[in-house]
């Protein structure tokens, strides 16, 4: 016999099949947990010296706290106060123009709807027309003179202006250190929290690991022995079998015997 095949041949006898398959099994579980705990090593070893670099930029984007499309939000209303000065003066100068006690466009158009009223007295059917127009036109310019003030009081002032600026060049300025833009900050930042976590809790991972990889160690081990229990049961009763064939075959004077032997 080939030695090479002995074991097959002995398992293909005792019908192992499914004991050898669980041990093949129990196995794989135990080199993929091994190889889980070696990964998770290595990367550990590489990064041994990040924690403290990460630990910064972490800080630095928490404290940051960008958002995606707020560069774009914040040049806008940069650009809204870099013209305040010539939009205020024209809100201002419409302000006037409406709201001026006795020349204004209001205080006018109020004394020619007091004069229409004396009119329509006079003749209703064709000065009530106007009037209603006269009150049309009060109601669009009292809505013209309101959103000018609204206008003028979302203006801001300088000070919104320079935190403004400080604000875009301190997202500027990350960006650049990642080498990204202000938009993927967010996601940068995700991702180093990530990899932090990682590295802080890499001990309790570790340790974790290794538990499981003990656990299939023992549990392959277990079947192991299981298999061996049942090929040395398979073994005596070849043994017992071959034996009895010898003679029939004029080898009576031949010996026959299976010696199994673990090895490490």
């Amino acid at each position: 016999l080939n030695p090479a095949t002995h074991r097959t041949t002995l398992d293909n006898y005792g019908r192992l099949e499914k004991e050898v398959k669980a041990v093949q099994t129990a196995w794989n579980v135990w080199q993929e947990k091994k190889k889980e705990r070696q990964v998770l090593e290595e990367s550990l070893a590489l990064q041994a010296g990040d924690e403290a670099y990460l630990q910064t930029c972490v800080d630095e984007l928490n404290k940051l706290r960008p958002k995606v499309g707020e560069e774009e939000t914040l040049t806008k209303r940069r650009n809204a106060l870099m013209n305040a000065e010539k939009l205020g003066e024209n809100l201002k100068n419409i302000q006037s123009l409406t709201d001026e006690e006795e020349r204004g466009i209001l205080a006018l158009t109020g004394r020619l709807r007091f004069y229409l009223e004396q009119a329509e007295r006079l003749d209703e059917s064709e000065i009530t027309p106007l009037l209603e127009q006269v009150e049309v036109a009060e109601n669009a310019l009292s809505e013209i003179s309101q959103k000018a003030e609204r206008l003028l009081a979302d203006m801001g002032d300088e000070n919104e202006l320079v935190q403004i600026d400080d604000r875009l060049f301190a997202l500027r300025d990350v960006a650049r250190k990642h080498h990204t833009s202000i938009d993927e900050l967010p996601e940068i930042a995700e991702k180093l929290q990530v990899q932090l976590n990682q590295i802080v809790h890499s001990e309790d991972e570790k340790a974790r690991l290794m538990r499981a990889e003990e656990e299939a160690r023992l549990a392959y081990f277990d079947e192991a022995k299981k298999l061996t229990l049942v090929r040395q049961k398979a073994a005596l009763n070849l043994e017992k079998g071959v034996l009895k064939e010898l003679p029939d075959l004029k080898l009576e004077k031949a010996r026959f015997s299976v010696e199994i032997k673990e090895v490490d």
